[in-house]
C-alpha cells in the first residue's frame, strides 16, 4: 500500500475509536511495554498528541523506577531529545506538541530503548508517521526501537523507500510483532 494511503487509513481508523476505547487500549499497550523497562537506564519517548497511544503511565513508571526519560523537540528538520521529569516545564510547538524547555540533551544512540508513535504499520514492522520524516532522521541511530499503535492501524503491507527505517517491533493492545530478536 502506498505510504500516503496507509497513513490516512491508519489515522482514520485511530480517530474512529472512542476515547474510552483508546484509553483502554493504551493501558493494555503500556502493560505490554513494562517488561521492556527491565535493565534499562535511559528511554526515548514521545509526548502523545491527538489520538496517539497514551504512554503517560509508562513515563510515570519510568520516573518511579529511576529510568531517565527523554522526549523530542523538533529542530532544523530533525529531533533532539531533552530529558523530562515530573517537574519539567513545557512549551507548545508549532505542531501543537508539548516540548521540554531548557533540559539536558541526550543523543539517540545513547538511549537503551526508543518508543515511537505510528500512524500505520504492517507485519514487517514498517511504519508511517505524519510524513515529515522527523523520526526517520533519528531512528537509524537508535539501538532498540519499538512502535506503539492500536491494532486497527495495521495495514496488509506498506511500501517502503530507502530512507524508511524498519522498527525492531510493534506493540498493540492485542500483542506484539518483532522482526529483530529482543
Amino acid at each position: 500500500m502506498d505510504k500516503q494511503a496507509a497513513r490516512q487509513a491508519g489515522l482514520q481508523a485511530r480517530k474512529a475509536l472512542s476515547s474510552r476505547e483508546r484509553k483502554a487500549m493504551s493501558m493494555a499497550i503500556v502493560q505490554k511495554l513494562l517488561p521492556y523497562l527491565d535493565d534499562i537506564s535511559c528511554i526515548g519517548v514521545y509526548l502523545p498528541m491527538r489520538e496517539e497511544v497514551d504512554i503517560d503511565p509508562l513515563i510515570q513508571t519510568c520516573y518511579a523506577k529511576g529510568i531517565h526519560v527523554y522526549a523530542p523537540v523538533v529542530r532544523k528538520g530533525t529531533l533532539i531529545f531533552h530529558q523530562i521529569t515530573s517537574n519539567t516545564v513545557y512549551a507548545t510547538s508549532r505542531f501543537g506538541v508539548q516540548e521540554p524547555v531548557d533540559t539536558p540533551i541526550k543523543p539517540v544512540e545513547e538511549m537503551d530503548l526508543f518508543i515511537v508513535p505510528l500512524s500505520s504499520f504492517d507485519s514487517q514492522c514498517h511504519r508511517t508517521g505524519y510524513g515529515k520524516g522527523y523520526y526517520d532522521s533519528v531512528l537509524n541511530r537508535a539501538r532498540h526501537k519499538i512502535g506503539v499503535a492500536y491494532s486497527v492501524q495495521q495495514m496488509a503491507e506498506i511500501d517502503v523507500e530507502p530512507h524508511d527505517v524498519t522498527l525492531d517491533g510493534i506493540v498493540t493492545e492485542k500483542g506484539s510483532i518483532f522482526v529483530k530478536p529482543w
